[in-house]
């Protein structure tokens, strides 16, 4: 694997490889993942408090940012935009979460005895038997 320095470019410098992964450079765009997926994913399993899903987010958030590597603006440093894409997505993928979660369970209040938790939302069995999930 070629490093940074093999493909003339300075190896301090995000700059540098993010201009050079504009130009259709994929090493200076894979030395870029080095560099930041480290800090990236700690970011995103802070967020989650799930390493899987840390992990799901940290990738969209290098393929999201390859997609739009010509948007980046460099007003911020190269790993402030990066973080903030890890951070979307990771907020995402908990909105995600949370609203699967509400469609399949609702709180239902009686006053008269405690609040107890039923499915809003059976799902069909493989085989189209509702009924099989309810036992």
């Amino acid at each position: 694997m070629k490093t940074s320095s093999a493909i003339g470019i300075n190896k301090d410098s995000d700059g540098a490889l993010v201009a050079a992964a504009r130009r259709g450079e994929t090493q200076a765009f894979k030395e870029l993942v080095f560099r930041h997926q480290k800090r990236v994913l700690a970011v995103a399993q802070r967020r989650t408090n799930d390493r899987e899903d840390a992990e799901d987010a940290v990738q969209e958030s290098f393929h999201k940012a390859f997609r739009h590597i010509d948007a980046f603006q460099e007003k911020s440093r190269f790993s402030t935009w990066l973080t903030r894409i890890a951070l979307n997505e990771a907020f995402m993928l908990l909105r995600r979460r949370r609203k699967s979660c509400r469609s399949v369970l609702t709180i239902r209040w009686n006053p008269l005895r405690k609040h107890s938790l039923t499915r809003a939302q059976v799902p069909k069995s493989p085989d189209g038997d509702a009924s099989a999930r309810n036992s």
